[in-house]
């Protein structure tokens, strides 16, 4: 029995007429979800690799204007300030985790910066903007 045809109830038919636009808005609901899962991939990656450069500037700059001034002759106070916040970026560096919020012990490092530079009354160039950090796409129309 090769050629066997099925049957179908004929409500069954009509309701796959009467039904045929909420068919189609789920299956193009459900193509467009996919589509959206995947551009916002691509483009959560990107932001949050330039996310990344930015904040690895700007420990990165800080960290050597650290090694740098533990060059020079400061005072004690000044000297366990350096030491201090080389050991913080040290830790932040090593134990950062993708799961977890890292802007608390980052928020440290920025004080402690700060401190230093008005303590010392050194200048730097490094650049520390909230802004950098805090990067977020603007949603509204």
């Amino acid at each position: 029995m090769a050629g066997q045809v099925v049957e179908r109830d004929i409500n069954d038919i009509f309701d796959d007429i009467a039904l045929v636009e909420n068919n189609i808005a789920n299956k193009s609901y459900h193509v467009g979800f996919e589509e959206g899962l995947t551009e916002g991939t691509k483009e959560g990656h990107a932001l949050g690799y330039a996310h990344g450069i930015a904040l690895g500037e700007e420990i990165g700059d800080m960290y050597g204007f650290v090694v740098a001034q533990l060059q020079f002759q400061h005072t004690s106070k000044i000297k366990r300030s350096l030491e201090h916040l080389r050991h913080a970026i040290d830790d932040f560096i090593s134990n950062i985790d993708v799961n977890i919020d890292n802007k608390t012990a980052l928020e440290q490092i920025r004080v402690q910066f700060r401190r230093l530079q008005v303590m010392s009354e050194i200048k730097s160039d490094c650049k520390i903007d909230k802004n950098t950090v805090d990067i977020r796409k603007d949603l509204s129309f």
